[in-house]
């Protein structure tokens, strides 16, 4: 005959279960936030939990900008980070995440791009032998770089702290990439300089000559020279577009020209082909003139010349005229004679 099991061993049984499930369900998220990769930002200065290859986080992340490192344990397999105050790193720009580096590879040091600093690191590897860096970019100028000492766990030198630095390389060499330094720079606030943009000089230019022959399509455009236009800011635009209206003058007659409506059409269409259009780029005016029909033998288009902090720009417009010979068109858009230009009767 089986004997029945004893109640209150039964309860002690479902108690242990219940205890150890509750034991297990407290000890998960603890595992969890040890292998995730914290994002630190504070108003302080402040260290990151050590990372290396095993348990322990294999990544963290600064904010505020790298400002040092501090390693532990055999061959520095964990690696602390000083976090800069505040968020500098623009996370929403072109982050990179580089290329391990290490002791046993050809690359043994790794540099951020130009205006990028270090933001994050990763190790992999036996002893964090493989350490990769996240590259942000950041709104300071950077000055004064200059690589770090390096930092071990021997003889006592483990630690870099260089609060008033940004980091932006990373290099290692001994076994395990066991000995690290940094490419540490200063840094302060952009100075944004508003750009000098002289005035306007409005002219015509002939497009094409030769009667019937002429088949040249007019374009408007904008011609920067030598400038970059990707150091354009919208201010820059801006500027450029009101100097096309604002102070001019025009070839042959100075700064006291007459101003018609028609002419003042012809700055404002400038103006916009300035804030739209890209350098080369080019987009056909489907302008067309009656070669046939009309004493037409060359089209002459209205272009603006200024300069951006002594770079020339041009602009090409689709105001055109129109010349019955060789002659240069000695008047002003919207006047009579240009009204008329391109309406004059064969024969």
């Amino acid at each position: 005959m089986k004997k029945s099991p004893d109640v209150n061993t039964s309860k002690s049984v479902h108690w242990a279960l219940a205890s150890w499930a509750i034991g297990l369900l407290l000890i998960v998220p603890v595992l969890t936030v040890l292998v995730s990769s914290p994002v630190v930002a504070s108003d302080e200065y402040q260290w990151t939990p050590y990372i290396s290859d095993g348990a322990q986080p294999h990544e963290e992340s600064c904010l505020g900008g790298v400002r040092g490192l501090k390693c532990k344990g055999d061959y520095c397999w964990g690696n602390s980070l000083l976090c800069g105050p505040g968020v500098i790193a623009d996370q929403a720009g072109d982050v990179q995440w580089s290329a391990p580096i290490s002791n046993n590879t050809p690359n043994t040091f790794y540099m951020c791009k130009p205006g990028r600093v270090i933001t994050a690191m990763k190790c992999e590897g036996t002893y964090c032998s493989h350490v990769s860096v996240k590259c942000s970019p950041v709104k300071y100028e950077l000055s004064n770089c200059d690589w770090t000492n390096y930092v071990s766990e021997e003889a006592g030198n483990n630690t870099i702290d260089l609060p008033t630095k940004l980091m932006t390389g990373i290099g290692c060499n001994g076994a395990y990439c066991d000995n690290k330094n940094f490419y540490a720079c200063d840094f302060a606030e952009k100075t944004t300089v508003a750009a000098k943009v002289e005035g306007s000089e409005y002219r015509w230019e002939v497009v094409c000559a030769g009667g019937q022959n002429c088949a040249n399509k007019i374009t408007k455009s904008v011609s920067i020279g030598s400038l970059k236009e990707e150091s354009w800011t919208t201010s820059t635009r801006a500027a450029l577009a009101a100097s096309l209206t604002a102070s001019y003058s025009f070839a042959g007659f100075g700064a006291e020209a007459t101003v018609s409506a028609e002419f003042e059409a012809a700055k404002s269409e400038a103006s916009s082909i300035a804030r739209s259009l890209n350098h080369t780029q080019t987009e056909e005016c489907g302008a067309n003139t009656d070669f046939l029909g009309f004493d037409i033998h060359a089209v002459w288009q209205l272009v603006s010349t200024t300069q951006i902090d002594g770079v020339p720009v041009t602009v090409k417009t689709c105001t055109i005229t129109c010349m019955p010979d060789g002659r240069k068109p000695d008047y002003l858009p919207g006047s009579a004679e240009h009204i008329a230009a391109c309406k004059r009767r064969s024969g």
